[in-house]
């Protein structure tokens, strides 16, 4: 059986607990962790080894970017932090001169890789793999909101008092503050959201009060954890472990990827997420079920505020 490499640019604590997160699971055989810090990258290299025996015969080691070369995936997670009273896309003009290097350094030595990109803003480096360096839209997958929907579907659970890994909901377009829910497609147990809320014995809300109680909760919850510490990182690393595995087991996954549109919804020369087939292809196709002009609206909003950020940077 071949073994399966997964290469992680950065050793901050997104890629370190994206590289503990595929220990743990076993999905890779080989993680190298690349950083230009590498004393940091090394400490962190044999803390985790030191845990393998307890787990999963997998290799673990700092290198260098000509280990892309062999890499199945390489997940990118290098790049400035949000700082207070900042968003993800105020990190723009810092983090796209860090990815442009990143890429650089790839593209010598794989010229069509796999690449799952974690950094912010996801949406624009996204749209910059595909538009600055030509690779093809299938093998550029952004994080986009597979976090925030996981988040959505964990606010949903605990509202509705049901195990959230019995709803189904997305949220869609840029993951940032111009992110929407597709209330349309929220299923709960497979009943649709405003049925569950007329049937739920357990609230006294009704579903609009409901919807917009969890739709805040669901775009300030990256806010809160970084004020109370700093910086989200366990969560994304999970989100990150589903791309992966998607890819590494061709599984078809369904998850709100970011990726290039193509006159979906009519929009188009942009990324941002939408449902999307993720399997060995990479993001294999995009679903653009029937949806409101309502959630259509949101979705057109949220890609013009994508543009505003490309225009300015990139265009």
């Amino acid at each position: 059986m071949a073994k399966r490499k997964v290469a992680i640019i950065g050793a901050g604590n997104v890629g370190i607990t994206i590289a503990y997160t595929l220990m743990l699971d076993g999905s890779a055989d080989d993680i190298a962790i690349i950083s230009k810090n590498k004393e940091k990258a090394l400490g962190q290299a044999l803390d985790l080894s030191h845990g393998i025996p307890l787990v999963n015969n997998v290799k673990i080691a700092i290198a260098d970017y000509d280990d892309c070369r062999a890499a199945d995936i390489i997940v990118i997670a290098a790049g400035a932090k949000t700082a207070p009273g900042e968003t993800r896309l105020d990190l723009a003009k810092r983090n796209i001169g860090i990815f442009s290097e990143v890429m650089t350094e790839i593209l010598k030595h794989n010229s069509a890789p796999m690449i799952i990109i974690v950094s912010n803003p996801v949406d624009v480096l996204t749209y910059m793999a595909i538009t600055t360096f030509g690779l093809p839209a299938t093998n550029v997958i952004g994080s986009g909101t597979v976090l925030d929907s996981s988040r959505f579907r964990y606010f949903l659970g605990k509202n509705c008092n049901v195990n959230p890994s019995d709803v189904h909901a997305y949220i869609v377009g840029e993951h940032g503050d111009s992110q929407l829910p597709l209330w349309s497609l929220v299923t709960i147990g497979g009943v649709p959201f405003d049925i569950f809320c007329e049937a739920d014995p357990h609230s006294t809300m009704g579903a609009p009060d409901r919807k917009e109680v969890i739709a805040d909760l669901v775009k300030d919850a990256a806010y809160f954890v970084r004020d109370f510490k700093g910086a989200t990182y366990y969560a994304i690393s999970v989100a990150t472990l589903a791309m992966v595995k998607a890819i590494l087991r061709d599984e078809n996954g369904v998850m709100s990827v970011s990726g290039w549109m193509n006159g979906q919804y009519g929009l188009k020369d942009v990324c941002l997420s939408l449902p999307s087939i993720v399997n060995a292809k990479g993001r294999a196709a995009v679903l653009a079920p029937r949806i409101p002009d309502d959630e259509i609206e949101g979705l057109v909003k949220s890609a013009n505020s994508l543009h505003h950020i490309l225009d300015s940077y990139l265009r």
